[in-house]
Formats: C-alpha cells, sequence, structure tokens
C-alpha cells in the first residue's frame, strides 16, 4: 500500500510541475526568428541507373 502511496504523490507532483510550467512550454513566442535558406546540395550514388533517376526525380 505504501507503494500506492508513493505513486500518488509522484503523480500528483508531476501534474503540479506540468501545470505550472505548461504556460511557458505552450505558450507562443514573440520572438520571431529570421529564417534564411541556405543553398543545399544533393549527392546521389548511383551506377548505371540514369533512366530510373530521371524517372525517380523528374528529369526528364
Amino acid at each position: 500500500m505504501t507503494l500506492l502511496y508513493l505513486l500518488a504523490i509522484v503523480v500528483l507532483i508531476n501534474c503540479f510541475y506540468f501545470l505550472l510550467f505548461s504556460k511557458f512550454s505552450f505558450a507562443n513566442s514573440t520572438i520571431t526568428k529570421k529564417e534564411t535558406a541556405f543553398p543545399v546540395s544533393l549527392i546521389v550514388c548511383a551506377k548505371n541507373e540514369a533512366e530510373n533517376l530521371k524517372k525517380t526525380f523528374l528529369f526528364g
């Protein structure tokens, strides 16, 4: 029975912390981040697959 009471206390403490800190974690950020687009390179290793690559990547 002691373990049941201990579990109930731990659950109540976790619920308290969730309610206390949820306003911080679910609040919308007022700071807007400026996102910049960086160029990306894609390297595909394929041997004798030119036709399949054309079909897959819609180049041809």
